[in-house]
């Protein structure tokens, strides 16, 4: 299990300092089983203390207090396109 309150994502550098949803490279989710076995994609959103200003860099840093993720399978994610 990833805990990105202990361990921010690192895959994306810098982009986590900006207000937006982010996707991992291409990884092993935990979710796989032994049985059709895909690659997989993290997409992460910056979660920050509420009423805090986050205009800047240096005021998202300050503010952050974690991220919501959620997992996806690329090919049950976009296997029709």
């Amino acid at each position: 299990m990833i805990c990105f309150l202990a361990d921010p994502p690192k895959s994306n550098g810098a982009r986590k300092d900006f207000d937006e949803a982010t996707l991992s490279g291409k990884i092993m989710l935990v979710q796989e089983t032994d049985k059709d076995i895909q690659a997989g994609t993290l997409m992460y959103v910056p979660v920050y203390e509420k009423g805090q200003p986050v205009r800047t860099i240096e005021e998202r840093r300050r503010a952050i207090r974690g991220w919501v993720y959620s997992p996806y399978r690329m090919n049950d994610s976009c296997g029709e396109f």
